[in-house]
């Protein structure tokens, strides 16, 4: 993957923007997850507002939930969510949509900066602002197989690192993973069968959380 023109970046930062003006359309699907306008407005996520050249056969436009990843330098990459009352899978539709011959990317990145000596790690971005949004450092990864070997770096010199990881074989995979990693600094906080961070969150309220990152 090569790196990111000047013209790249300005595109990426233009559609930020002009999604960011849309949030408003989303408002029910994001009081829905619990997620907080403050919170919305913090990772200026936003819904697009065109049809996405790069899925023609997807009504994008008004039906997504745009994502971005920001990093200290600027916006370097978007994500897409379906924010349709729907089973996507049933509808033939991406629930999230991925930039074509983008790497996988750390949601969050800000956060391994600012962290201190502990970090939280999820398995989406949802869930990510969730944690972020009760006031805990939190990175997140674009599914439970998306490590990468070099990100090994940045996370060895946390002392405590609390792995959430969702209730499914996936997760549970993600969160081997990640004791396998750092066996003397991660925890792991298992979901629920067939929850994660954000249901859990709305199952069960901020204290849930609280007491497993006392």
């Amino acid at each position: 993957m090569q790196k990111l023109t000047p013209l790249q970046r300005s595109s990426l930062e233009n559609q930020t923007e002009r999604f960011h003006a849309n949030l408003e359309a989303a408002a029910d699907y994001l009081v829905g997850r619990g997620i907080t306008e403050e919170t919305a407005d913090m990772a200026r996520l936003g819904v697009v507002d065109e049809q996405l050249e790069e899925w023609p056969n997807l009504a994008t436009a008004g039906n997504y939930l745009s994502i971005p990843y920001i990093t200290r330098s600027g916006v370097v990459d978007l994500r897409y969510r379906c924010i349709r009352d729907h089973d996507c899978k049933a509808e033939g539709c991406g629930k999230y949509l991925t930039r074509t011959g983008q790497r996988s990317r750390i949601y969050g990145v800000e956060d391994l900066i600012d962290a201190g000596s502990a970090i939280c790690v999820t398995e989406g971005e949802m869930d990510r602002l969730i944690l972020r949004q009760l006031g805990y450092p939190t990175v997140g990864f674009p599914g439970s197989g998306t490590w990468k070997p070099h990100y090994r770096r940045l996370f060895e010199d946390f002392n405590r690192i609390v792995v959430f990881a969702d209730g499914d074989n996936a997760g549970a995979g993600f969160a081997t993973t990640w004791s396998g990693l750092f066996p003397r600094s991660v925890e792991i906080a298992q979901m629920d069968e067939k929850e994660d961070v954000n249901s859990s969150f709305l199952l069960y309220g901020e204290d849930y959380f609280h007491d497993i990152l006392a």
